[in-house]
C-alpha cells in the first residue's frame, strides 16, 4: 500500500532550518537545472479539517496549508491543527479534472520540537474504495516522502490518523507529484524564505533582497512590479536584489523556480522594525493567550476591538536556539485586525500603530522574543569580540561554537543541542535568519535577566548592536532601548540590594549616547510588584514618539528631561536639566520626590527639591555641605518629576562610589 520514505539526510537538515544561508548574490558559473516535476499542490484547491473546532485549519495558495489568525507561538508555522490527543486531521487537495499523483510530500514542523509532527497517515483517492497508502512518518521534522502507484483522480485526501505527542502537531508543507521521479528532491529543496510570505512589508528606498535555498544551478526568478530578476542557485542558496522601491501596494512578488512558483500577494512597501528582548518584550495584547504567564495589557479588550489596523502588518518569529546561524525556522505575516493582533507583543504593536498613524506609510513588525532570557544569546559573536571588556563571555561563546562545530562535524544529520541562555544562541536561531531583510531599526526592551550586571551592561549592549549593525550591513541604523521600570527585585528570591536596578539603568543609560542609539524611560508606568506592568501602550508609544523624531524628523517631544550638569551652592546643590522642549513640572502635583543628597561621608538622606526654571535646587537639613545628589536611585522609585510634554526625568546620579549606603529599602 505504498511506501514511506526520509528524503537525503542533508535535504532533510536544509529544510528543518539548520544551515547556514550562504553569502551568495548574483549569477552563477553553474548552468541552469533543466525543467523539474511540478508540485500539483500548487494548482488544487486545498480544504483542511481538524478534530479542534475551535482551531480549524484552512488553505491557502501554492498548496500550503496554514492556521491563520492563529496564537503566539502558532504562526511561525503553516499548521494543521490535530486533536491534542489523537492528532487527527485531514486534508484535501481537489482539480477541475482528473490528475494522476504517485507521491506525497509531508514536510513536517521544523521551528516546533519534533514530537509536535503527525505519525499513522492514510491516503484516499476519491473513487477507490482502499486508500492508496497506509503508514506512519517518524518522529522527526523533515520532509519524508510517500509513494505509491499512480492514481488518476479529482480528489485526493491525506487523512493523519495519530501524531507522536504533540499538542499541535503541523504540516509546514505538503507537496503532491505525479510521478516519483528523482528530481522531485529538487523541488523540494526549492524554499524561499519564509519572510517572503503573503501581507509581507518591504522597507522602503532600500535595496530589497530576496533569498532562499534551491538545488545549485537551480534558476530562480522574483518578478516583482512587472520586472524580472534571475539568478542561480550556488551552494544550495540563492538570492536576488530588486531596486529600492517607494512606499506603496498592495503588490505581488512571484518567485519561480524548479517547476514551483510561490507568490507573496497583498505585498507593502513602507517602514519595517524589528522588536526583539525578554518577556516585557514578548508579552501580547491579549491575556488569554499564555494566562499562566501574563496578563493582559491596560483595556486589552477594548485595544483588540480597534485593532482593524490593516496597514500594520506583523511577523513572529518562532522561537529558536541554535549552535549555529540558521537560515529560515518559520513564520507568515499576519494582517494586523482583531481577530490576530491578540497574540502578537504589545509593544511592537503600540509601537506600529503610533508609527502608521504618524507617517501614513504601511508598517513591518517583526517580533523577535523571548521570556526570560539575557542579553549574551541576542549577541553575535563578531559583536562580543568587539568589545574587549567581554573578553570573559567572548571566551565561552568561541568554546561553545567550535564544539558544536566539532559535533556537527561528527555527525551532520544530527545537529547539537542549543539552550536559549548560552551566548550567540538566540542570535544564531532568530536573528541571523533576518539579517538579509531590509528594515529601517530596532527596538530593544530587555535587561531583567541582567539586573546585576551594572555597568558591564553597558558593554554588552555595545556588544549587542555592533553586531547587530554588521550582520545586517546597512549602516548605524536606529536602535531604541526600553528602560526597566522599578520592580522589587528580590521580593521572592535572589538579591533584596536596592542599588542592582538602578546600577543597570545606568548603563542604560551610557549606551544612549552611542551614535543613533537612544532610549525611553518608563518609572512612571511602572507596578514594583509585577515584574510585567501592564500599561505597555505607553511604552510603544514612547519608543514611536523616539522613533519619529531621531529617524523621521518630527518635532514633537520624546524625552524627559535628561541631567546635564550640577553645581554646588551653599547648602544645596543645583542639577540642570535638558528637558526635552518643555519646562519641569511635578507629573502629580505634589513636592518632587526621589532625591537625595550626601556630604562627604557618602551617606546619602532625602532631599527637598524645587523647581526653579531648567533646574532642580536640592538641599537637606541633615547634609550641611553637600558633595552629590542621587535622582529615583532605588529599585522602588517612581519619582514625580516630568515635563510638560509628561514624559518622565530618568534615574541618575552625580557620583561614582562604589559604597552603596544609605537610603533602605
Amino acid at each position: 500500500m505504498g511506501s514511506t520514505r526520509a528524503l537525503s539526510a542533508n535535504r532533510a537538515v536544509r529544510l528543518a532550518g539548520v544551515i547556514a544561508l550562504g553569502a551568495w548574490s548574483g549569477a552563477s558559473s553553474a548552468a541552469p537545472l533543466g525543467p523539474a516535476a511540478v508540485n500539483l499542490a500548487a494548482t488544487a484547491t486545498v480544504t483542511a479539517s481538524s478534530e479542534q473546532p475551535h482551531l480549524p485549519a484552512t488553505a491557502v495558495a501554492d498548496g500550503r496549508i496554514c492556521r491563520p489568525n492563529a496564537m503566539l507561538g502558532e504562526f511561525g508555522s503553516w499548521a494543521v491543527v490535530g486533536d491534542a490527543a489523537q492528532g487527527k486531521a485531514e486534508v484535501t487537495f481537489a482539480w477541475p479534472q482528473p490528475t494522476t499523483v504517485a507521491e506525497v510530500v509531508y514536510v513536517g514542523r521544523c521551528a516546533w520540537g519534533e514530537g509536535e509532527t503527525f505519525r499513522e497517515y492514510e491516503i484516499r483517492a476519491e473513487g477507490r474504495p482502499e486508500p492508496v497508502a497506509r503508514g506512519a512518518f517518524e518522529k522527526r521534522s523533515g520532509p519524508q516522502r510517500v509513494s505509491f502507484a499512480p492514481v488518476e483522480t479529482r480528489r485526493l485526501t491525506i487523512a493523519f490518523l495519530s501524531s507522536h505527542g504533540g499538542a499541535n502537531p503541523g504540516a509546514n508543507e505538503i507537496l503532491l507529484f505525479s510521478t516519483p521521479a528523482a528530481d522531485v528532491e529538487r523541488a523540494i529543496a526549492f524554499a524561499p524564505n519564509s519572510i517572503w510570505s503573503d501581507h509581507a512589508v518591504i522597507q522602503r528606498d532600500r535595496p530589497v533582497r530576496v533569498w532562499g535555498a534551491a538545488a545549485d544551478g537551480e534558476e530562480i526568478a522574483v518578478e516583482f512590479r512587472g520586472e524580472t530578476f534571475r539568478t542561480l542557485a550556488a551552494d544550495s542558496a540563492w538570492q536576488v536584489t530588486l531596486p529600492p522601491q517607494p512606499a506603496g501596494g498592495p503588490h505581488e512578488l512571484a518567485i519561480t523556480a524548479a517547476g514551483r512558483t510561490t507568490r507573496c500577494r497583498d505585498v507593502l512597501v513602507g517602514e519595517v522594525w524589528v522588536a526583539s528582548g525578554q518577556s516585557n518584550m514578548e508579552m501580547p495584547v491579549e491575556p488569554s493567550v499564555w494566562p499562566s504567564k501574563y496578563d493582559g495589557v491596560t483595556d486589552h479588550a477594548a485595544e483588540v476591538k480597534a485593532a482593524d489596523v490593516p496597514g500594520v502588518r506583523m511577523f513572529y518569529v518562532p522561537r529558536v536556539a541554535s549552535g549555529g546561524p540558521l537560515a529560515d525556522t518559520g513564520g507568515r505575516w499576519q494582517v494586523c485586525s482583531p481577530k490576530t493582533v491578540g497574540g502578537f507583543a504589545a509593544v511592537p504593536y503600540f509601537f506600529g500603530r503610533r508609527l502608521h498613524a504618524e507617517l501614513g506609510v504601511p508598517i513591518g513588525l517583526v517580533d523577535c522574543s523571548w521570556g526570560a532570557t539575557s542579553i549574551e544569546p541576542w549577541t553575535s559573536l563578531a559583536g562580543l569580540k568587539s568589545i574587549a571588556e567581554l573578553a570573559e563571555v567572548t571566551a565561552v561563546a568561541t568554546k561553545d561554537k567550535a564544539d558544536h562545530d566539532a559535533a556537527l562535524a561528527a555527525n551532520p544529520t544530527a545537529p547539537p543541542a542549543a539552550h536559549q541562555h548560552q551566548p550567540t544562541r538566540l542570535f544564531n536561531g532568530m536573528v541571523h535568519r533576518l539579517t538579509p531583510y531590509a528594515i529601517r531599526g530596532a527596538i530593544w526592551y530587555q535587561g531583567e535577566g541582567n539586573v546585576g550586571d551594572g555597568m558591564r551592561y553597558f558593554h554588552k549592549l555595545r556588544a549587542l548592536v555592533a553586531g547587530w549593525r554588521d550582520a545586517w550591513g546597512e549602516g548605524q541604523f536606529p536602535f531604541l532601548l526600553v528602560q526597566l521600570a522599578p520592580y522589587d527585585y528580590g521580593m521572592y528570591k535572589g538579591s533584596k540590594d536596592p542599588f542592582k536596578l538602578p546600577a543597570l539603568w545606568e548603563a542604560q543609560a551610557a549606551a544612549a549616547a552611542l551614535p543613533n542609539v537612544d532610549m525611553v524611560t518608563i518609572t512612571d508606568v511602572s507596578d514594583v510588584k509585577n515584574i510585567h506592568p501592564p500599561d505597555k501602550r505607553s511604552v510603544g508609544e514612547r519608543l514611536a514618539a523616539a522613533a519619529l523624531a531621531g529617524t523621521y524628523g518630527a518635532t514633537t517631544p520624546s524625552r524627559g528631561p535628561a541631567y546635564s550638569h550640577y553645581i554646588l551652592e551653599p547648602g544645596r546643590i543645583r542639577v540642570a536639566f535638558d528637558t526635552g522642549g518643555s519646562g519641569l513640572v511635578s507629573r502629580d502635583g505634589k513636592p518632587l520626590s526621589w532625591f537625595t543628597i550626601a556630604g562627604a561621608d557618602q551617606v546619602f538622606h532625602p532631599a527637598e527639591a524645587e523647581i526653579d526654571g531648567a533646574a532642580v535646587v536640592v538641599r537637606s537639613a541633615d547634609v550641611a555641605e553637600p558633595k552629590h545628589v542621587r535622582f529615583g536611585w532605588h529599585k522602588l522609585a517612581e519619582p514625580n518629576l516630568a515635563n510638560e510634554a509628561g514624559l518622565p526625568a530618568a534615574p541618575f546620579r552625580t557620583d561614582t562610589w562604589t559604597v552603596q549606603t544609605g537610603l533602605d529599602e
